[in-house]
């Protein structure tokens, strides 16, 4: 089959973006947004940033989760005799 390129473009954007952990409601929301043309370009953008700041709070929370890690192997590490904990 042959797609156009824009199509397939923003097939590629909201697969993106479910990644990124938008959910449904919002991505039907963000292409209902795009067809409205620049007077929804505000709109789209608090949605994106709304999607991104929920991504970045997961990032951080994973940080902390390495980081935590990292400490238990320095300590086992560093730990004279058995008792690692």
């Amino acid at each position: 089959m042959d797609y156009p390129m824009e199509e397939l473009q923003r097939t590629i954007q909201l697969n993106f973006l479910e990644k990124a952990g938008m959910s449904i409601d919002s991505l039907k929301h963000f292409v209902y947004l795009l067809g409205q043309g620049e007077d929804a370009k505000t709109e789209l953008v608090r949605l994106l940033r709304k999607c991104r700041n929920r991504l970045l709070d997961e990032i951080h929370d994973k940080q902390q989760l390495l980081d935590q890690l990292d400490y238990l192997i320095y300590q086992i590490n560093h730990q004279k005799g058995g008792d690692f904990l």
